[in-house]
């Protein structure tokens, strides 16, 4: 498959542009710019085992850094001394990294601080994007050890304070730098048209020029289960041999994947895949493991309306707003709770703002199945080129999770942030919340869920529910699905014939079988104990198994007419 030129990668390594620094003490240097990226970071894992476990420390390219605390006097921008907090660190790297090219990853850092390496000092002050800084040319052949200092302009208990984390990271010295997952419409009017494309982009960080033919790469396709889709060999990382010169980068992608392998996802069947690329080098002796959980789905803005995989959806949003970096974020128990009891009301779509503190509540949409809409805003009072620097981070970052299904902005912002989605993020719409005609399917009035009152929250679920119960002429009932992709679950549904308060019959009907938006008429065995002053009719439809965010017995639904 050959990909046009505008679906091919841009490097996006974000390179510090200008950074006000710390007075420096006598004999302290700056640290050099080009050894600093800005954006997500890709962890190698050495095996495919420890990728799927999607944790970091779990590989054994990366170590945490331990600090120890301590209170000095130190030179502020202002050029007075005044205490801080100093964190210091110092350590050697283990013998199983010899040859490799060694990085300081600092993950999520939530306010302005210093950074001192080998004695040459740099200010991070990019809250909320990740940093990666290139350690070989701060290295010797006679001492490879690494001393850390970091500060910042108030005194601090814990370095966890001034980022979510420090790693220092291994990796070959030519090693993926940025992936993607595409989905593409090959042929929109053959019915295999929907296929995905899984890219990365690899950066040479040696003093020497690599040759791809010298590397062969393996892709594996998994359902979640581990059960084997689809296994790919590629016994070199491009159709063509390519010369790859110090600090360049080169794009490869995988053959795509047919619609006919993946099921689609939304927030009613969220399917989701486990994709591992192993990329190795018999010639220099070293494997990079990448891992990725994969949601194929389609977005796209028509007549006004939005649409899930080319479906009008019928979207139930809340707003939710990350904390800020510098307060305490919510565990990934108290995320999970909060996903699984917005299932639980029926709402399919959240509206998010704010800086993420990591990505659990992204990973957690994707598992259980929310839409979410992601706002971008520029920074303010940066300098032209610094604007854009958190909202394409964190375009970066999210990009790949299939949960994600459109971005949002102020309209002021639109222009400013279209070209870099163009380049970025072709297959999202860009929305401009702002205007109420934009969208007409998408309520723009929604709330925060975590501020409402349980009888608040009681009127919602009912307001979302997915079912509809109707009395018909014949003294039956009808109940209709209102999902747009999903088959009804398995239920029953529960009457209470009322006189006043009291109940003078009950019963339940089961057998209920319902596609997505199809309607079943039920018969009601009422007979003529419906009739008379005051009677009215109660109906519940409640689960009969156990689905992901709700135990068999749930209530989904409930009606009260009265006859």
């Amino acid at each position: 498959m050959r990909i046009p030129s505008n679906f091919i990668l841009p490097a996006i390594l974000f390179l510090a542009l200008s950074c006000p620094a710390l007075a420096q003490e006598e004999g302290k240097a700056a640290l050099a710019d080009s050894l600093i990226e800005y954006g997500p970071v890709i962890i190698p894992f050495e095996s495919e085992e420890k990728a799927l476990t999607f944790d970091p420390l779990s590989s054994a390219m990366v170590e945490e850094v331990r600090w120890e605390r301590s209170i000095q006097r130190l030179a502020s921008t202002s050029g007075e001394k005044a205490p801080a907090s100093v964190f210091s660190s110092s350590l050697t790297f283990p013998p199983r990294w010899d040859g490799l090219e060694k990085f300081l990853v600092v993950r999520t850092p939530k306010i302005a601080f210093t950074l001192e390496i080998n004695g040459r000092r740099t200010r991070l002050d990019a809250a909320g994007v990740d940093v990666k800084i290139h350690l070989g040319p701060l290295l010797t052949d006679e001492d490879d050890s690494l001393r850390l200092r970091v500060w910042g302009d108030k005194a601090a208990g814990e370095a966890s304070e001034l980022a979510s984390g420090f790693l220092i990271v291994a990796a070959p010295s030519f090693h993926v730098v940025e992936t993607q997952v595409r989905t593409l419409m090959r042929y929109p009017n053959y019915y295999r048209s929907l296929t995905w494309v899984y890219l990365f982009r690899l950066r040479n960080y040696s003093t020497q020029p690599f040759n791809t033919s010298h590397y062969a790469s393996e892709e594996k396709v998994m359902s979640m289960e581990g059960e084997l889709k689809e296994d790919y060999v590629h016994h070199r990382t491009g159709s063509i041999s390519q010369i790859i010169p110090k600090g360049k980068t080169h794009l490869f992608f995988y053959t795509d994947h047919p619609e006919v392998i993946a099921g689609k996802w939304n927030a009613e069947t969220p399917y989701l895949y486990l994709v591992t690329n192993t990329i190795s080098s018999s010639r220099f002796k070293f494997s990079q493991v990448l891992a990725e959980r994969v949601g194929v789905r389609t977005t796209k803005v028509q007549d006004r309306q939005l649409q899930v995989n080319g479906v009008t959806a019928r979207f139930k949003p809340v707003s939710y707003t990350h904390p800020a970096l510098h307060e305490a974020a919510p565990s990934a128990e108290q995320l999970e709770g909060f996903v699984r009891k917005l299932k639980q009301h029926h709402v399919n779509t959240v509206f998010v703002s704010g800086i993420p503190a990591s990505l659990e509540l992204y990973h957690l949409a994707d598992k259980y199945g929310l839409y979410i809409i992601q706002h971008l805003a520029p920074e303010e009072g940066k300098e032209s080129g610094l604007q854009l620097r958190l909202p394409m981070a964190t375009i970066l970052k999210l990009r790949n999770r299939p949960s994600v299904i459109a971005w949002s902005a102020e309209k002021a912002h639109l222009d400013l942030l279209s070209d870099s989605l163009t380049r970025l993020d072709p297959d999202r719409p860009l929305l401009a919340l702002t205007n109420a005609d934009a969208i007409t399917n998408l309520p723009l009035a929604s709330i925060d869920f975590t501020k409402l009152s349980a009888e608040q929250r009681a009127e919602l679920k009912k307001a979302n529910q997915s079912f509809r119960m109707e009395l018909t002429n014949d003294k039956g009932m009808s109940i209709s699905n209102l999902y747009d992709f999903a088959a009804a679950p398995q239920v029953k549904l529960q009457w209470e014939l009322l006189a006043g308060e009291q109940v003078v019959d009950r019963g339940e009907v089961t057998g209920i079988s319902l596609g997505p938006r199809q309607t079943q008429r039920l018969s009601l065995p009422l007979g003529h104990a419906q009739k008379g002053a005051g009677r009215s009719l109660r109906v519940r439809v409640v689960l009969e198994e156990d689905l992901p965010w709700a135990e068999r017995g749930f209530e989904l639904a409930w009606e009260h007419f009265s006859l």
